[in-house]
């Protein structure tokens, strides 16, 4: 028997026996098959699939401290709804979650936003490797989408395989735009997949990085990271700021400016 099958069999026992009222993932459906499928992949049971990743990364949040009393949350590419769900089980201020998938935004407006006031989801026009297996073209590039959102504002961030999808420049970007809006003593928790081999390394969606590099590109924005552990291919890291990043970046931004 695969692993989540356990977990979710094991999982569903526990709530039924010592929180029946409490599950409120069962209150939300389950999002429509092409969309968890964009998500998770081709597998033969799904339904079981979705769930159990989505378990997994909830775990690594609360050991992470990311889901506690009045914590401000930020999904980066929170596609159907997969983490979301999960969360509205948790004491959280505010979750903001944002996508290019304009399906999945509108059902998670529908199915989770809808019920729960603390949820707010953003539709961006993004443009994606992923477009060859969504067809979303998307307008504007990655590379140059600055997030709407002010200084400071996240107390927690979750990137669930986006970077794995990004090829490094554009992972770069979005890691200062990281840095921006965490607030201090924030933790970002993400996954990439890296690679021993001297360049980076791509399929038709899936991109790997050289770990020197993508860890020397952390260090040099101002991330402190530390790994978490290996799921499949997954690297998962939790990255927090340290205190020499702020002029470095306004450096890099004058540097910017005067060119």
């Amino acid at each position: 028997m695969p692993p989540y099958k356990l977990h979710n069999i094991l999982n569903k026992l526990f709530i039924k026996i010592f929180s029946p009222n409490k599950d409120t993932t069962t209150q939300v459906p389950l999002p429509p098959e092409v969309y968890m499928r964009l998500v998770c992949g081709q597998h033969d049971d799904l339904a079981d699939q979705f769930n159990w990743a989505g378990e997994v990364v909830l775990n690594m949040l609360d050991e992470e401290g990311m889901t506690a009393d009045g914590t401000s949350f930020l999904d980066v590419g929170c596609g159907c709804g997969r983490i979301a769900r999960r969360l509205m089980e948790r004491p959280i201020s505010s979750y903001t979650g944002f996508d290019r998938h304009p399906g999945m935004i509108r059902w998670c407006r529908e199915q989770i936003g809808a019920r729960d006031p603390r949820f707010a989801f953003h539709y961006f026009s993004l443009q994606s490797s992923y477009q060859t297996l969504d067809g979303h073209k998307g307008r504007q590039p990655a590379s140059a989408f600055a997030f709407p959102y002010p200084a400071a504002s996240f107390s927690a961030v979750l990137l669930a395989s986006i970077f794995t999808h990004m090829p490094l420049q554009e992972s770069v970007h979005y890691l200062r735009e990281l840095y921006r809006v965490l607030a201090p003593g924030g933790k970002i928790l993400l996954s990439v997949f890296l690679s021993d081999d001297e360049e980076d390394g791509c399929s038709e969606v899936d991109f790997y990085y050289h770990t020197g590099t993508f860890l020397g590109c952390l260090e040099e924005i101002g991330f402190k990271a530390r790994f978490r552990q290996k799921l499949a291919e997954h690297h998962w890291y939790t990255l927090s700021t340290s205190e020499a990043a702020p002029a470095l970046l306004l450096d890099r931004d004058v540097e910017q400016t005067s060119g």
